[in-house]
């Protein structure tokens, strides 16, 4: 946090009004900034998105996201909005050009992967002369590995199983590198916190913070159980892993890599009859008890329904603690966002085969405790920065209005009240949960899914191994079902 101005002595010729007429300049080059990364436009964008999302619109969705700057890495475009514009594609079926937008999507993230201690610095140092809205969207490690395990899908759709294990692969690689790169996030923002100022002369920031977070213990209470995964693992991609080595192998040691994957997804849903039976298959390949080309007929459903959380705006005031007793008690206002739940598809979906008893999809990944598990680590340092930006705008208020006068404190309290924003940006278009079934089939008889009060009888092509990939946001919307062939024969 930056230091509070120091002001001197003025003159009589140099009085209240230039020093008023050089603080509201000074106000003018903060305040448009500020008005850029306006959370209620971000929320309007937003929502506005989300309604097309939502009642299946995916071409208009995709339209909308592009006129905000869903158009790749290129100067003005944004990572957030690239990000809906491709998801939206992948729902209408148009994988090519979603996946060349997902591949977009990965120099944003190299960029903020590898930006320097400088540049972390500043941007946090911005942040708390602004806030945090201000800020260009840097995603999150959840988005980074949703984007490679939905181009592994995009292009297994297309019939790319290449260019899909290369996907799996940098998924698997992410997740495993996910705890030092946050890890570094956090002592590079600790450095900036530090550094920028974070105690003033007239306020004791420790204390201030004790108190904002005190406010805020229901809030954690409500996040911590949704730490259900391991830090920043995603059973999806875990399980899409080792789904495709047991059914692909191709190189040595792709059983056992496979085994490995699936134990590991198998751990973190151990409610999930379907995973632990992939399980048992690729242990038994890797084995060598049972054999590749033995293997049944086999149809995987991989059912994403309803919308993953969005993020709302909360505000709340605590006292300043200041330094010097006896000086009259002033409360700062702050702004973070809180995380909300939506409503959405519920029922499970049945898959008839004719070869088995009716199955039910059974939970694979629950998006809403990704999401949360890793917002949980977040929100303390969201609500450390928006504390100490509120507090250098209180105080300069404050000494403004002080020093001189009513009108320079008004200059100081429209900079306060644009500047108290939570920035509410976030991928709203990833669902609320996946997931799966698994039976066995017979070549030439069609399988039904019935799902939301609907049947939907498939024919699936001559292949040993398929997967069903349904994706239905709302009740509203129609469900887009994909057929993709997964093995080789």
């Amino acid at each position: 946090m930056t230091s509070p101005v120091t002001w001197p002595r003025v003159s009589r010729w140099n009085s209240a009004f230039p020093q008023a007429w050089i603080t509201g300049l000074l106000i003018s080059f903060l305040v448009p900034p500020l008005l850029s990364g306006c959370a209620w436009r971000q929320a309007g964008n937003q929502a506005d998105f989300d309604g097309r999302y939502s009642a299946g619109n995916y071409q208009e969705a995709a339209a909308f996201a592009a006129r905000r700057g869903g158009g790749g890495y290129n100067e003005g475009t944004s990572l957030l909005w690239t990000l809906q514009r491709a998801s939206a594609l992948q729902a209408a079926g148009d994988h090519q050009e979603a996946i060349r937008l997902f591949d977009t999507t990965e120099a944003f993230f190299r960029v903020y992967d590898e930006e320097g201690a400088l540049s972390r610095w500043l941007s946090t140092t911005g942040a708390l002369i602004t806030n945090d809205a201000s800020r260009p969207y840097r995603g999150t490690l959840y988005d980074a590995i949703m984007v490679n395990s939905y181009k592994a899908l995009g292009f297994l759709a297309l019939g790319e199983p290449a260019n899909a294990r290369v996907e799996l692969n940098r998924a698997r690689d992410r997740q495993r590198r996910a705890v030092d790169a946050f890890s570094e996030q956090i002592r590079a923002e600790q450095r900036a916190l530090a550094e920028s100022g974070s105690e003033t002369p007239e306020a004791d920031m420790g204390a201030t913070l004790s108190r904002a977070h005190d406010a805020l213990d229901e809030e954690y209470e409500q996040l911590s159980r949704w730490s259900v995964y391991p830090d920043y693992v995603n059973p999806l991609a875990t399980w899409l892993e080792g789904l495709f080595l047991m059914t692909r192998a191709e190189a040595p040691g792709d059983f056992e890599r496979a085994a490995q994957a699936l134990e590991r997804a198998s751990g973190m849903v151990p409610g999930n009859p379907w995973v632990r039976a992939d399980y048992q298959w690729a242990e038994d390949l890797a084995a060598g008890r049972r054999r590749h080309a033995g293997l049944p007929r086999t149809v995987w459903v991989l059912y994403e329904k309803g919308l993953g959380p969005v993020k709302v705006e909360r505000r709340i005031q605590v006292p300043v603690a200041l330094r010097h007793s006896g000086t009259t008690t002033i409360y700062t206002g702050f702004a973070y966002p809180v995380l909300r739940y939506r409503l959405g598809v519920s029922s499970p979906l049945q898959l008839e085969s004719g070869r088995e008893e009716d199955v039910s999809t059974e939970l694979l990944s629950s998006m809403e405790a990704v999401v949360s598990t890793e917002f949980s680590y977040e929100l303390p340092r969201i609500v450390t920065r928006a504390v100490a930006a509120s507090v250098t705008r209180t105080l300069l208020q404050y000494q403004l209005r002080r020093r001189f006068g009513d009108f320079a404190g008004f200059l100081g309290l429209i900079y306060q009240l644009v500047g108290t924003q939570a920035d509410t940006r976030i991928w709203s278009s990833l669902p609320r949960e996946f997931a799966i079934a698994r039976s066995g089939w017979t070549q030439g008889e069609p399988v039904q899914l019935r799902f939301n009060g609907e049947s939907h009888a498939l024919e699936l092509p001559d292949n040993r191994f398929v997967m069903v990939w349904v994706r239905q946001p709302s009740v509203a919307a129609d469900p887009l079902i994909e057929v993709i062939p997964l093995s080789a024969d």
